[in-house]
């Protein structure tokens, strides 16, 4: 006996598939697109009524679909196709942590998260960009709980090689005052209790202090796209001649500005999300790899450029391949991008 629902769901699938692209990349990740009933000419009533019936269902099973991947689960890469970006597009920052949990005692999990003006609270876990809103009520109440610490009267700039361990930063009026622990030169006493209050804010805040409680995907319009030779370093101009040539041609089109992070610098260009797809599109047309070891939500492809692998400093290290990395970071609201994998 045949299943009712099964069958109605693959009615629906078929329909949605015939009024629908979807895209398909070669690594078998699908991206959904949202239903939608594309009106015809005039037929006949039940033909009419028949074609509304299995449109709206589609269009509800559409929606339901990018509600619970896009909204209430995290994605890998980038977001589907049609998913809203997180609005407003910018935003002024309030507060950014990354909180190091080797520095502070007790079994505290550490954490990382950023903190608007729109009450937006952005974090990143070992599942990707998430978001949550808070009132401006929430927003202030969890600002004071860092400025009341005392720790933040002078300003310390980061250390420019050292990892930033514990580091905070919260708005005083006009600008931004940074305080950081356990790196070389800096303060190694923690506030205590400050990082469970700040990563672990749902246990404390009160419910007028939440727009939104739920934990939804942050979903960027812009993203930051990470290209360059690792260990041994090669100028932007080699780098691009190494990549298929759509997407050389995209990159190059854009800006770029060179961040040094160890061990070599980085070369960094803004796509709209859009264009971030059509690189990735030219990517795998290419038959590129994505890389096995990207986390924490991050798109990531690397190669062998034939040729240039290096020898290890370590006498056990043997040989080590020299590759070109390609990531893809979303941009925050305040116009900035991190490391995924470094925290």
């Amino acid at each position: 006996m045949s299943d009712p629902a099964r069958h109605l769901k693959r009615e629906l699938l078929a329909a949605a598939e015939r009024q629908l692209t979807v895209l398909v990349p070669k690594s078998r990740r699908r991206w959904l697109e949202r239903f939608r009933a594309v009106p015809g000419r005039r037929r006949r009533l039940v033909v009419v009524l028949a074609a509304l019936a299995v449109a709206t269902a589609a269009a509800t099973a559409g929606w339901a679909i990018v509600r619970e991947v896009v909204l209430e689960k995290t994605f890998i890469g980038l977001p589907p196709v049609e998913a809203t970006p997180s609005a407003p597009e910018s935003g002024e920052l309030v507060i950014q942590y990354w909180i190091d949990p080797d520095g502070i005692k007790g079994g505290f999990a550490g954490g990382q998260g950023w903190v608007y003006a729109d009450g937006r609270l952005i974090t990143l876990r070992n599942n990707g960009f998430l978001e949550q809103r808070l009132t401006p009520e929430g927003v202030e109440l969890l600002r004071s709980a860092i400025v009341s610490t005392g720790r933040f009267d002078h300003h310390q700039p980061a250390p420019r090689l050292a990892s930033p361990h514990s580091v905070i930063q919260v708005r005083i009026g006009e600008r931004l005052v940074r305080a950081q622990w356990g790196c070389p030169g800096c303060p190694a006493d923690f506030p205590k209790g400050l990082g469970e209050r700040i990563v672990d804010a749902e246990s404390w805040l009160p419910a007028s202090a939440w727009k939104d409680r739920q934990i939804r995907a942050y979903v960027a319009s812009r993203y930051a796209i990470l290209h360059y030779a690792y260990p041994r370093a090669l100028e932007r101009s080699r780098v691009l001649s190494l990549l298929p040539a759509a997407a050389a041609d995209l990159l190059r089109d854009k800006d770029a500005v060179s961040e040094y992070w160890i061990p070599s610098p980085h070369y960094v260009s803004y796509l709209t999300t859009e264009e971030a797809r059509a690189l990735a599109q030219a990517l795998d047309d290419a038959g590129l790899k994505r890389d096995k070891n990207s986390n924490r939500g991050e798109l990531g492809y690397d190669f062998e450029i034939p040729g240039t692998s290096v020898d290890s400093p370590f006498p056990e290290g043997g040989r080590i391949r020299n590759e070109v990395v390609i990531s893809f970071e979303p941009s925050l609201p305040h116009g900035e991008h991190v490391c995924s994998q470094c925290g």
